[in-house]
């Protein structure tokens, strides 16, 4: 757009027409637009003038100052759409012109906000100034900051005396304005100082001016207005997060302070005598600094003896009475909260044990009433009583009745304890609201420092849970009576030592008087009544708590708490919440079920680690095994009134969707604990008021026929359905009884959501009437019902895809299950409408899975294996590689099931498509072909013609592939076999041709490792087929194999003869794992000869290939060989004692794997041999002796176990490291081949004792074992954990021993504790994983960041925990969010230096793995307020040598992690 253009929209701006005035703007917008998109693709050097490439912009010198002007003129504009549009424009304009306008615009609107006489236009500006500062760059941010800063802080003084007033000032004084406009003034103020430091509070001009603002501010929470102190709280919130942590205590100091003095001021030691005094202490913490900066910015003094005001003085206002105090109370420990909830992580040990009961002051658990407590205290029903409570109240002498008191005769006296007096009642309400809610931030910020004042923070919660004044639900009284022991028991303190008897108070037979009426839910005539702004801050901290307590919640079911005025009885967490159920206000009961819902899912998690016992019905008693655990009799004791709570709910007229919703939510997971929901009764009661609302029956229960309330009904049914802890023939008998014919119709709904998990709950029914002893007449009643209702949905083209979808799993499960009860013609339309559904391709993958589930269920589907047949093999020839796995799945199922019939010669034909598939570069869907070749071959479908033509081709290639392995390797040797067995092939043929493919391997692949690879595939293959082979075949092999290796001689390792020679011992070795090839006449002695003469051969694959063949020819002929390895063991040639041990081990894992036979009587024959090299000088051989050790106790535990132990204690005190590590390094093997893990269990003390070993050896060995066992068995150490394990880690994980190596020319640092720091991390990380609950993740943090600091292998691994386990501890990660800014950015600004090639690829992913850590935890978590690590991620980013990194990380999508 031209210079002309511009000119021309500027003057079209100022048209008289608004519409005029509102296009041009927009045009101005859209090309300012442009502008800012072209400037963003210029590069800096790009910006200079080249006469080849001249740059065109629309914006130049003389332009940027009219179209400033213009859009600061159109702010003022009559029309709001062109206001609105102005500031539009504004956030572009900012972005794409110079320092110099962006000032002047600043200035500009900063002192339009504060002219008094702007009233109407002060919101417009505050916004288009709001805009500025949020979109100006960041390169500007200091210079705005200095404009901006001390104008708003002007602003900000207005609201104070005359005499505070700068006078400097361009403010008129305050006190010749009219308050509402200084008050609107100051609002603007904070809010774009708030924006200000959100933005910019980090940068070094803001910095210098924190105390300053934070005084300037700390003044507005003495102000008159509620919401001028509201929003200085918030701002004082965010520069929270920015301020040093010595200014932050002293901030956290002050508030303190002040909240004490104005919380004594009715016991004489407040009032306006003790003004100056927390200003006093402010001016003495800062008095140095304050005066230095103030008068650098020459400030008069004046200004510098206003610092030491009073900070809830607001400038020296004469705010007197108690309704002003109390208000400045309340507005400092809002503020206080706010700070909790946002640098909560900050606080110290210290802070949080002084604030805790200054908050307690104001919601102490004796001034909690509710209107039963009124209630009887009006009858006179309890006056002894009600005289305890009024020396119980005299006693609080810091509680609610200090600040309630009496005071001298005042205008403005407010007796917060008159229950009717309504402003009385509410200042009292916001002031604990905000107690409870800086509660809620200390238990989720600082978990561990305010854990020793959790017992009283929940007796509070409990105790304002119920605190409703205003209504009297009428029915505690009656509890009292029934409760009101001397010893305070309570009916739901489910938690007992397993010998109480179960309670009958709780029957869901109880009397009707007790049931919940609907009028609880009346409360439209309390519209003035906050008092439920109080419980639900009560039940938010009390969400909190059960969140802290989520790994071991046993005391928030067994610590009990007087939770009732006038009252004795106590009861538990868990026992209050449920008794809340009954809450009026809809938004505390959800608050109240869903906290119990949360207590509850953590309890049945907990039980399932085994920290907490549930008792279930059908076992009442509880073992001597379980007498140190929490048991919770939630069967007997629970679960009546959990499900009576829920069923009035959802019978309740005037009960919201959202409790319906949370009810169905809290029974679907007591679903999951032992014994559900109940018995028949309670289910077949739940599913009348299901029924209800899935019928939309509006009649009797008043429901609404939400939709998402259909949804979570269906939900639940479907969990009860499904769950195993319900008596499945009470289940069926309700579900034919209420819900089948219901759910039927609702499939009728429009919505798919509805529609699709209808069919899933019909899809699940079959499956529960298999489990009970249905009778045929009920079976054919269901299977007709589900027919009925699934076949039109089946049948429908253009439904969604989760409906067509839900409706064959369905559809497949009637047909499995119930296929005896449906008519040939009903079975008939099914089948072929899922046939028609494989032949769509939206619905294929379905489909194939329905067809596999029918199809083993022997269903008869002969009307459509034709057609199913062809689509599946067609359907391999598709790139799809999950429709490929699940069609050779069905195939697999149907050929071994009775599907085919007389089809059979149809499958030959699919041998083709079969072959294509069979490839090395997709071994899984590799190993499914194969499946289904063999299933082929072992039904009798042998089509000779088509194995040799197209199987015979594809197998041999796969056979000598360097990458076969694992199921794919099994499947071809089964195979192979198979192909021998049936004769489908001729044996010496097939021999040859494996064979030959040895010819074609060195052409190929040039690898070596590839190489030996290919030639051990090719071994087993043959030797798969000779073991196969008829016996005088199968000598024939073996002589044949024999001779070769005999004719060869000395060869080298590049000759073709080395790889001839390890085949041929690498056979001889598996044919000898199969059959016993001692018995073949002479064999035995030459392979002894051969082998032992292969240990010295010069190539060292011919040495291993020897010691294979030695070991796994031993297993079936142990007499013949098993000798010969042991007693060649002690001769003295070192080399040929760890080829031995190589053979040993093969012999071992072979019998682990299942071949020949039991190995115990040769045990005794092993061990002195394997002991005699315990402490060996050559680090391999001890391995090796090690593994065999393992692999023995897999299979023997009883007699290696001990054998171990022995030899523990026996060598540990120093007396012998090597043996003390073999030994260990021998457990790590056993834990890890799955040893017996009750027998290994009691060895465990003695093995975790060589911890304390002073070698490093024997501590690294101990650190792998235990590695081992959190990795495959953490239950062998859980138990060991907290005393022995975890002590031992967090000192081995900062172990440290250092030393300097002089190698000459120069000096290198050595490390030998490194192995060790690497493998304790590698625990921590593993048991984050695996074992979660018995980490103090807390306590782990401190060693993540030394880990940060670490070497780079162990930064790399601390990078990956984090990376990991960011979004599962964000908390707990917050908390120490500071100590890790220091080792990234370390890290990240890491020299490169002269590195290349892979030394500098290596470098580059270290640098780059510390960014992807710093994005991940900068959104995953709150760390971005945390002020250093906000200030790290803006330098990252600010900085341009990684902007291409943090983009590769953006496109990884590890920083949505």
């Amino acid at each position: 757009m031209s210079e002309s253009s511009i000119a021309s929209l500027l003057k079209k701006t100022e048209h008289y027409d608004k519409d005029e005035r509102y296009m041009a703007t927009s045009d101005l917008c859209e090309a300012l637009k442009k502008h800012a998109l072209l400037l963003q693709s210029q590069s800096p050097s790009s910006k200079v003038s080249d006469s080849s490439h001249p740059t065109h912009f629309i914006i130049d010198s003389e332009s940027e100052p009219k179209i400033c002007n213009a859009i600061l003129r159109l702010l003022h504009d009559s029309s709001n759409d062109v206001q609105a549009m102005a500031v539009k424009t504004l956030r572009i304009l900012v972005t794409c012109v110079r320092e110099d306008p962006i000032v002047t615009i600043a200035q500009r609107l900063s002192s339009l906000i504060l002219d008094p006489t702007k009233n109407d236009l002060r919101d417009v500006y505050t916004i288009g100034l709001k805009t500025l500062i949020q979109t100006v760059p960041m390169a500007m941010g200091d210079v705005v900051s200095q404009q901006l800063a001390e104008r708003l802080m002007d602003g900000i003084r207005m609201d104070m005396s005359s005499e505070s007033i700068s006078s400097s000032s361009t403010a008129t004084p305050p006190l010749q304005q009219d308050k509402s406009v200084v008050q609107d003034i100051v609002m603007k103020c904070l809010e774009l100082l708030t924006e200000l430091t959100t933005r910019f509070g980090a940068l070094s001009f803001m910095t210098r001016q924190h105390l300053v603002m934070l005084q300037v501010v700390m003044r507005q929470l003495g102000s008159e207005s509620e919401i001028v102190q509201k929003r200085a709280g918030q701002t004082i919130g965010c520069l929270a997060v920015v301020i040093s942590d010595a200014l932050l205590g002293r901030l956290v100091q002050s508030l303190w302070m002040q909240i004490e003095q104005e919380s004594n001021w009715s016991t004489g030691g407040g009032g306006d005598d003790g003004r100056n005094e927390c200003g006093g202490m402010l001016n003495e913490l800062e008095q140095e600094e304050t005066v230095r900066k103030w008068k650098a910015r020459r400030i008069d003094e004046e200004d510098v003896a206003s610092t030491s005001l009073m900070v809830a003085s607001a400038g020296g206002r004469n705010v007197s009475g108690k309704r002003g105090k109390f208000k400045n109370t309340m507005a400092l420990i809002r503020t206080m909260c706010t700070i909790a909830g946002l640098v909560g992580h900050r606080l110290g040990q210290e802070q949080i044990d002084r604030l805790v009961p200054i908050f307690l002051k104001f919601c102490h658990p004796s001034n909690a009433l509710a209107g039963d407590d009124l209630q009887m205290h009006q009858d006179g029903e309890d006056d002894d009583e009600g005289d305890d409570d009024d020396g119980q109240e005299e006693k609080v002498g810091t509680g609610m009745r200090d600040v309630e008191g009496d005071v001298d005769d005042d205008d403005d006296e407010i007796d917060l304890t008159d229950h009717n007096n309504e402003e009385a009642m509410k200042l009292a309400n916001e002031l604990k609201e905000a107690c409870l809610s800086g509660f809620e931030s200390f238990v989720l910020r600082r978990p561990v420092e305010t854990q020793p004042h959790l017992h009283s923070i929940i007796h509070a919660a409990l105790a304002y849970m119920r605190h409703d004044p205003n209504y009297t639900y009428g029915d505690e009284d009656e509890e009292d009576g029934r409760h009101g022991n001397d010893d305070g028991d309570d009916d739901m303190d489910g938690a007992s030592d397993g010998n109480g008897d179960d309670d009958e108070d709780f029957d869901a037979d109880e009397e009707a008087d007790d049931e919940y009426e609907d009028d609880e839910y009346d409360d439209d005539d309390d519209d003035d009544d906050d008092s439920w702004k109080v419980r639900r801050s009560a039940i938010r901290l009390l969400t909190a708590i059960v969140n802290a307590f989520a790994r071991d919640p046993s005391k928030l079911w067994t610590v009990e708490y007087a939770w009732k005025k006038n009252s004795k009885q106590c009861t538990t967490v868990a026992g209050a919440l449920v008794k809340r159920f009954k809450e009026r206000d809809e938004n505390c009961r959800v608050g109240s079920i869903e906290c119990f819902t949360n207590l509850l899912s953590n309890t049945i998690d907990a039980a399932s680690t085994g920290n907490i016992v549930l008792r279930s019905p059908d076992s009442m008693d509880v073992t001597s095994s379980a007498s140190s655990q929490t048991v919770i009799d939630l069967r007997a004791k629970f679960v009546p009134i959990i499900v009576k709570g829920c069923v009035t709910q959802l019978s309740a007229k005037k009960a919201g969707n959202r409790t319906k919703s949370a009810a169905l939510a809290l029974l679907s997971t007591l679903s999951r604990a032992p014994g559900g929901i109940g018995d028949k009764e309670q289910i077949r009661t739940l599913f009348e008021h299901i029924k209800s609302i899935l019928s939309g029956d509006t009649s009797s229960h008043s429901h609404t026929g939400n939709k998402s309330l259909k949804l979570d009904c269906l939900h639940f049914i479907n969990v009860i359905i499904t769950s195993p802890n319900h008596v499945p023939q009470d289940v069926m008998s309700c579900v034919m009884e209420q819900l089948l014919t219901e759910l039927c119709n609702t499939l009728q709904d429009n919505w798919y959501k509805i529609t699709s998990e209808t069919l899933m709950v019909l899809s699940e029914i079959p499956i529960l009437l298999a489990k009970t002893n249905a009778t045929k007449q009920e079976k054919d009643v269901v299977a007709d019902c589900l027919y009925h209702a699934i076949e039109p949905r089946l049948a429908v083209h253009d439904a969604d895809q989760e409906v067509k979808e839900a409706s064959l799993e369905s559809a497949g499960s009637l047909l499995s299950i119930l296929n005896d009860s449906l008519d040939p013609q009903k079975i008939e339309k099914l089948l072929s409408l899922i046939l028609l559904r494989l032949k769509n391709e939206t619905t294929r993958a379905a489909s194939i899975k329905t067809l596999a589930e029918i199809v083993k269920d022997g269903v008869d589907i002969s009307i459509i294996i034709d057609d199913v047949v062809s689509e599946l093999a067609a359907l391999l020839r598709q790139n799809r590689r999950s429709i490929k796995q699940a069609s050779l799945q069905c195939l697999e199922k149907i050929i071994t099931s009775s599907a085919l019939g007389q089809h059979q010669n149809i499958v030959g034909s699919i041998l083709k498509d079969l072959s294509y598939v069979i490839v090395d570069s997709d071994l899984h869907i590799s190993h499914l072909s194969l499946q289904v070749c063999y299933s082929m071959l072992d039904v009798g479908i042998i089509p000779t013609a088509e194995i040799n033509q197209h199987l015979l081709p594809a197998i041999l290639n796969l056979s000598k592939s360097s990458i076969l392995q694992d199921k794919a390797l099994d499947s071809l040797l089964a195979v192979l076999e198979k192909l021998v067995n049936v004769n489908a092939v001729v044996f010496q043929e097939l021999l040859v041709a494996l064979k030959n493919g040895l010819l074609t391997v060195p052409e190929s692949q040039n690898n070596v490792g590839a190489t030996r690879q290919s030639i051990s595939n090719i071994a087993h293959c043959m030797a798969a087929i000779t073991s196969a082979a008829p016996e005088l075949e199968r000598n024939i092999v073996v002589s044949d194999l024999l001779s070769s290796i005999e004719s060869f001689g000395n060869v080298s390792s590049t000759s073709s003869a080395s790889f001839h020679i390890q085949l041929a011992l690498r056979v001889a070795g598996d044919i000898g794992r199969r059959v016993s090839l001692g018995s073949i006449p002479g064999v035995a002695l030459r392979l002894q000869n051969i082998f032992m003469n292969m240990f010295g051969s010069q190539v060292e694959d011919i040495k291993n290939s020897a010691a294979y063949g030695l070991g796994r020819v031993a297993v079936c002929s142990k007499p013949e060989f098993l000798p010969k390895i042991l007693s060649a063991l002690e001769e003295k040639d070192q080399k040929q004692q760890y080829l031995l041990l190589s053979s040993l081990r093969e012999f071992i894992h072979c019998h682990q794997k299942g071949y020949g036979g039991e190995i115990a009587s040769s045990i005794p024959q092993i061990l002195p041999h394997l002991f005699n090299h315990l402490a060996d000088k050559e680090e391999g051989v001890r391995t090796m002796v090690a593994d065999c050790l393992g692999s023995l106790a897999c299979l023997e535990p009883a007699v290696i176990l001990p054998h171990l132990q022995n030899i523990a204690n026996e060598s540990s005190g120093g007396k012998c490291h090597a043996t003390c590590a073999t030994v260990l390094i021998s457990m790590k093997y056993a834990i890890a081949g799955k040893c017996d893990t009750l027998m290994i269990v009691s060895y465990m003390p003695t093995f975790l004792n060589l911890l304390n070993e002073e070698d490093l050896s024997v501590k690294n060995a101990a650190l792998l074992m235990i590695y081992s066992a959190v990795h495959h068995n953490p239950q062998l150490v859980l138990n060991f954990m907290q005393q022995t394990i975890s002590p031992a880690l967090h000192e081995l994980a900062q172990l440290k021993q250092e030393r300097v190596v002089d190698l000459g020319p120069f000096k290198q640092k050595v490390d030998y504790a490194l192995p060790i720091r690497k493998a304790a991390l590698s625990i921590f990380s593993t048991c984050l994983d695996k074992c979660p609950q018995v980490m103090d993740v807390r306590g782990f943090m401190p060693i993540l960041a030394l880990a940060l600091g670490d070497s780079e292998d162990v930064q790399l691994q601390a990078h990956q925990i984090l990376l990991s386990n960011g979004s599962r501890y964000p908390n707990e990660i917050f908390a120490f969010v500071d100590s890790f800014v220091e080792p990234l950015e370390k890290t990240m600004n890491k020299k490169m230096g002269n590195k290349k090639g892979a030394e500098l690829e290596r470098a580059t992913e270290w640098v780059k793995s510390a960014v992807r850590v710093m994005v991940v935890l900068s959104r995953v978590t709150d760390a971005m307020n945390c002020r250093s690590f906000a200030d790290l991620v803006a330098r990252i980013r600010k900085n341009e040598n990684f902007k291409v990194m943090l983009k590769e990380v953006d496109d990884d999508g590890v920083s949505s992690a």
